[in-house]
Order: structure tokens, then sequence, then C-alpha cells
């Protein structure tokens, strides 16, 4: 291919329709100000809080940090003169519904929009077999040459409509040319690309927004209401949308639940809860379809005696009618069984650890069908992993009515003795970190015992006056105690409890 020849198609490239975008701002370059706001990323979101001078101090500490798009700056300074400047991983473009009234700070964004103060612009080339080598003459900073994908885009000051000299290397030839500057351009929006990681692998779950930077080669999830974590996988409190099969309380206020033999609620140090004697009490519960799909089981037990223990099973054996028991096996060891094919073909995963005897233990369990996968979770941490080696995958089912809380239908022998609550069953295989939220999510403290009905105040304990902050109040239409919902490593609630419920008890503030 001759010189004139290969200036031919680096030319029919630039005139071929490519998108493009500004990267210039207003008075901090290359930012956009937008005075009296404050932008708060929701949880999991990177962002760090820094001291600096001034704003412009403020603006270059997030262009000197590869992961920052924006800049939170306060204007009323510290007592040592300086200001707190806070770096985040987004920017009111892709977070703009966060944007916040706040006449304490001024907020920063790198700015997208075409037409920018100083001229700056970006347009990308197509890569065919040149690249380019030298900056645009007469930048005030060094160009910018950023491969997305098969395509160079390029940063110029040079005004629209007048001409830039841009030079490409050919192998060993070097190619200069003069082009109108986005003489053949379209504007394009940054916010709007796309890597293959994001359109592809869609890492950003619970219906996170995944927002790729080619600058720094990676993505940031713009996360949903109610989650967190690096892509949405956490939720803050669990169970907020999550889609139950059933959720029992398992404290007397659970419908359709028919207590077999004496079986009954009663008073515990977690609040009320359901006791079988462990000699023929047991709970019957209306049939619920799960085991034909994902799941995820979780229940609270408080074991009374050192034996074997039905938790929950539709088992009563006789002409393979059973589909699943789970339960306390030998050893006082967390036992899932899942039956196949006739019934006669099962999978089943005992956990490494003990379930301890007068203490509140949480035991989870998740399934993969299409793995045949059981995994074992107590208190939230991951105990066992299983995976079973049957080649039968179609699940053994049947029209049975109710499932059994508390014994296995077709013997005497492991009736359930100790206290049991919040049992739930979810139609999706739930994560290590959730499976932490849904041990904890549930679990409540006193934060001061108050009496609003008697004493028409919300106090501490002492008298002193409560205040509270980031949280979110519940419930307080006929409930008389304030009580904190402890999730270790998530935000945390607080609402109105029953002042007779017992409960944990937090001293001091």
């Amino acid at each position: 291919m001759t010189l004139p020849d290969l200036i031919h198609v680096f030319v029919a490239l630039l005139c071929t329709k490519h998108a493009s975008s500004s990267t210039s701002g207003l008075r901090v370059d290359p930012y956009e100000l937008y005075p009296d706001k404050r932008l708060q990323l929701p949880h999991g979101m990177e962002q760090k809080s820094i001291q600096v001078g001034d704003d412009k101090k403020c603006a270059f500490s997030c262009t000197t940090t590869e992961w920052c798009r924006s800049v939170n700056f306060k204007i009323t300074p510290l007592e040592n003169g300086r200001h707190v400047c806070e770096l985040l991983s987004s920017d009111q473009f892709t977070n703009g519904a966060n944007l916040n009234q706040n006449n304490s700070y001024l907020h920063y964004s790198k700015k997208y929009k075409s037409g920018g103060d100083d001229g700056f612009r970006e347009f990308r080339i197509p890569s065919v077999s040149g690249f380019l080598r030298t900056p645009f003459h007469g930048t005030r900073e060094p160009y910018m040459r950023k491969l997305v994908g098969p395509i160079l885009v390029l940063r110029t000051n040079a005004d629209k409509g007048s001409p830039a000299v841009i030079e490409v290397t050919v192998s060993t030839m070097k190619i200069s040319m003069t082009i109108d500057v986005f003489a053949h351009m379209e504007p394009w929006d940054n916010t709007a690309k796309l890597s293959d990681k994001c359109r592809q692998e869609k890492p950003c779950r619970n219906g996170g927004q995944c927002i790729y930077y080619e600058d720094i080669h990676d993505y940031r999830c713009v996360c949903a209401q109610g989650t967190t974590g690096k892509d949405c996988e956490i939720l803050e409190k669990f169970g907020i949308k999550e889609s139950y099969l059933v959720k029992l309380a398992l404290d007397g206020k659970d419908a359709s639940l028919t207590p077999i033999n004496g079986a009954k609620y009663e008073n515990t140090d977690q609040g009320k809860a359901l006791y079988l004697d462990g000699v023929n009490d047991f709970v019957l519960v209306p049939r619920f379809v799960f085991y034909d799909k994902n799941y995820t089981f979780g229940v609270w037990v408080k074991l009374a005696a050192f034996k074997r223990h039905s938790i929950i099973s539709d088992d009563d054996g006789h002409n393979g009618r059973r589909s699943f028991n789970f339960r306390i096996g030998p050893g006082n060891k967390a036992m899932v069984v899942m039956y196949f094919g006739d019934g006669s073909t099962a999978i089943s995963s005992t956990s490494n650890g003990i379930i301890p005897i007068n203490q509140w233990t949480h035991i989870g369990a998740t399934f993969d069908i299409d793995a045949h996968r059981v995994k074992i979770y107590l208190n939230g941490t991951l105990d066992k992993n299983h995976v079973g080696r049957s080649s039968v995958r179609n699940m053994c089912l049947y029209d049975t009515t109710s499932y059994w809380i508390g014994k296995v239908g077709y013997t005497n022998e492991d009736f359930f003795k100790g206290w049991m609550k919040d049992l739930s069953m979810i139609s999706r295989v739930l994560q290590d970190s959730e499976m932490k939220a849904l041990s904890d999510g549930e679990r409540r403290a006193w934060i001061g015992l108050n009496d609003k009905a008697n004493e028409g105040v919300l106090q501490w304990a002492d008298e002193s006056p409560m205040t509270y902050k980031n949280m979110k109040q519940l419930n307080t239409e006929t409930r008389d105690c304030s009580a904190a919902i402890l999730v270790e490593n998530f935000p945390e609630e607080w609402s109105m409890r029953d002042c007779q419920e017992e409960s944990f008890f937090i001293c001091r503030k």
C-alpha cells in the first residue's frame, strides 16, 4: 500500500460518523460545578473523605485518583482551616437521583456533555493498521489515547470546524494530515458506554446498573436501593425485596399453622418461639413447593437435648412418598436429605460442626438443583459444601397437603425437643454474604427500654434525649419501646416494639 493510499484510507475513516463527547468543565477544569448540592452514593460504592485547602485541590485529588469520578467540597472549613473533600466513584450523570440540596457543599462532576469552556473534546476513530503517536498540535496538555475495543479515543482543544494536525504511524512510516475537527462527528455520551464485561457478564446484581470506565479499565455498579457491595450482591436488610416461598416467625402469630399434641409458644431470650417437648407434639404446615428448584432454607433452633431432632420434612415413609428432610442427626449435626426418582435415591449432607445444647444456633442450607450441590451454614458461616454423585436428577414429588415441623411422618423417634423460630424458604441460592445477613437480620436489642406510652417521650434509660442518624423508624403506631435491628456489617435500623418482649439490651449509647 502506497503512502497516498494510506492517507486516503485514514481520511475515509475519519469521515465515517462516530460519536464524541467532551471532558471539559466550569470553574474547576475539567469539572462541572453544582453549587449547594451534595451527591450521596448508595452503600457499597467506593468513596473516601480527605482534607484539602480549597475546592481546586479537592478536584485535583479526584483527578489523581483513578477510580474517582466526582467530589463533594464542604464550604465551611474545619477548626484547622482545611475543608472536607469527599472523593466519589460515581457522578451526577450516572447517579443524579442522589444529588441532593445541601447549602454546605459544592459538588463537582467530571463533565461528559459536549461543549466545554476550554474546547477540549473527544472523538473516536477505528484502529485498522495505524495508531496515533503524537499529540494534537497546540494542545495545552498531553493528548489522551484510549483503546476501547477496536476504537481509538482522542482528545483535542481545537474548536469545532477548525483545523487540527494529527500524525499517524503505520509500520515505520509517519503520516501527517490536517482535518476539520468534528466536521463529520456526532456527540457521544460517555455514560452510555459499556464494555464486554458489562454487556456480556452482567456483573451487577439485584437490579444494579453497570458502568464501565475505559480510562481505569474497570467497571462500577450503581446499586438499587436496598443493596450494596461491589456487585450489589448484598441486601442491606435481608428480605426487603426477597421472594419467600414461606416465612414463619413461629411466635404464635403465623396463619394456617396447626399445633398438634400440645405444641406451644413460649417466651425466650430471643422473644417468643415455638416449643416442642420431644415426646409427641409437632406442627402441621400447609404444603409449599420448593424442592423442584434452587432454594435456600434457614431456621433458628435452641436444642434442649442431645438427640436426633426432625426440623421439617414431608417424609411419611410410605410408597416412596418423600422429598426432603431437614433434621439434627447423629452427634447433634445438621443434616439435609433430598430424595430423587422413586424415592430410593438421595443426596445426604451432614454438617461438620455440632449444634450445641441450650444455645440459639442458626442453621442454613442452600441447594443448587443443576449441580446437585448442598451447602450447610451454621450461624451464617459456610460449614459444609457437598455435591451429590447420583445421576438421577428428577426430584421425588408427591401431593401431600402438609409438612411436619418437629417430626418425621413415619416414626416417633425423632421428635424435636427445644425451641425453634424464624423458619424461611427462598426460591434461589443465596451467596455467602447473604447467608450472613439471613442469620443476623432478625436479631433485635433494646436501645433504651423507655416506655413511650407512659412517659410520652423517646429517650434513653438514663432519661437523656435519644438522637439518631441514617436510621429508619418503623412500626410506630401501637408499639411503645425502641429496639435496634442487629445486622452485622449492615446499616442500622430501629423500630418500636412491645415493651413486654424479651430481647438483648444495649447498655451504652
